[in-house]
């Protein structure tokens, strides 16, 4: 019994280092970082589909990088000493389709990453036209919730102001009424 126990360690043994082998491996066939090119005026209407539809699937596992079925210590380090060559064309074969999604995916992110910028830049651009059109806001370090405080309180302003013009205007047309009137009852006399 005692000698049960200790081969079913032993098995255990193998077992996690079966388990950090292929951990491992899963590790080293993780896609490494590609640098690109951004050209300055991709056409964003042509991915605006493609980019609404997979902009949230950046976290998810491709295909191509599913584990491979785990095996005992012994059976692995035989294979490894025979299968060189095999598992070169295999990872071969399996880059095309790799790269192609790497591709893809890379097209993708830039093109996301264009129309990120390009609504940043249009959004901070809008920011500084209201600021300038603020009185007392000159200052180029305004955060973006002063400036929209300060607008809406402008435009009540404005209202307000509007309002009274308005009731002035009223005012001095019916004075201006009165004073026609007044020069025609002269005019007659």
């Amino acid at each position: 019994m005692l000698r049960d126990k200790c081969v079913d360690e032993d098995e255990e043994e193998i077992d996690v280092v079966t388990v950090e082998k292929s951990k491992r491996m899963q590790l080293m066939n993780v896609r490494k970082p590609v640098t690109i090119r951004v050209r300055a005026d991709p056409c964003p209407k042509r991915f605006h589909v493609s980019v609404h539809k997979q902009q949230h699937n950046y976290a998810a596992r491709s295909p191509d990088s599913e584990p491979e079925p785990e095996e005992e210590e012994d059976e692995e380090e035989e294979e490894e000493e025979e299968d060189e060559e095999p598992q070169c064309k295999r990872s071969c074969s399996g880059s095309d389709s790799s790269l192609a999604s790497d591709a893809e995916d890379t097209d993708r992110r830039k093109n996301h990453n264009f129309l990120e910028r390009k609504r940043r830049n249009d959004l901070r651009s809008r920011f500084l036209a209201l600021r300038d059109q603020i009185p007392g806001l000159e200052s180029s370090k305004t955060p973006k919730v002063a400036i929209l405080t300060h607008a809406a309180e402008y435009l009540d302003e404005l209202h307000n102001q509007e309002r009274r013009q308005l009731q002035e205007k009223k005012r001095l047309k019916g004075r201006h009424q009165q004073l026609l009137r007044k020069l025609s009852e002269l005019k007659r006399s």
